[in-house]
């Protein structure tokens, strides 16, 4: 897919594009899922492990029309899906990585997890979020990667679902972020879905 970094502010165009601001940007959109026309595109940009499928999905959005859903089972281990950048990103502008995730009332109680790392191997961490899978409302997840040495050479983003009852299920992920702010607050999500909820592709 390449990189896909979009300006948020109250005017957002094509997928790549950067326009004037008309208002305060809340930063930068790193995914939405919005440009991926079916499965196959989203497997080829987001890799899936060999023990949960993923698939775009249209009803349980945070935003405009598509989400990432994942069905998962960590009974078979630890489930992740990785998006490779085709040339090392610099994020030393940023303090903070964040995005939505959406569980469902039948999984498994997991965690989910989120690792980047650069174009050597190097990885950081973010901090578990235990019972994520069953997460009933759109959660931020947010990452604190100010102490990132290495964020200058960003290359890869993984999202894990990490074995906590070994079970299977479903979770649903929009709207990957590198906010301005250092964490990001309800009120910057309020106006995401102002100016997107009701959005359709193209407008």
């Amino acid at each position: 897919m390449g990189n896909r970094y979009r300006l948020i502010s109250l005017l957002v165009v094509a997928v790549g594009a950067l326009v004037a601001s008309t208002g305060p940007a809340l930063g930068f959109t790193l995914e939405d899922f919005e440009a991926y026309v079916n499965n196959a595109e989203l497997n080829a940009a987001w890799v899936p492990s060999s023990n949960g499928t993923e698939f775009l999905e249209a009803t349980a959005v945070f935003e405009r029309e598509l989400a990432m859903g994942i069905s998962y089972n960590c009974g078979l281990g630890d489930f992740s899906t990785v998006f490779t950048y085709d040339v090392a990103q610099d994020w030393t502008s940023f303090t903070t990585f964040s995005l939505m995730y959406l569980g469902t009332a039948g999984s498994s109680s997991e965690r989910l997890v989120v690792e980047l790392r650069d174009q050597w191997g190097n990885y950081v961490r973010g901090p578990a979020a235990s019972g994520a899978t069953q997460a009933l409302g759109w959660t931020e997840y947010s990452m604190d990667i100010s102490g990132w040495a290495d964020r200058e050479w960003m290359k890869e983003i993984r999202i894990w679902v990490e074995a906590d009852g070994s079970g299977s299920g479903s979770i649903y992920f929009d709207y990957l972020l590198l906010p301005n702010a250092i964490s990001v607050d309800g009120d910057t999500w309020s106006r995401i879905k102002s100016i997107y909820g009701n959005k359709k592709r193209g407008q």
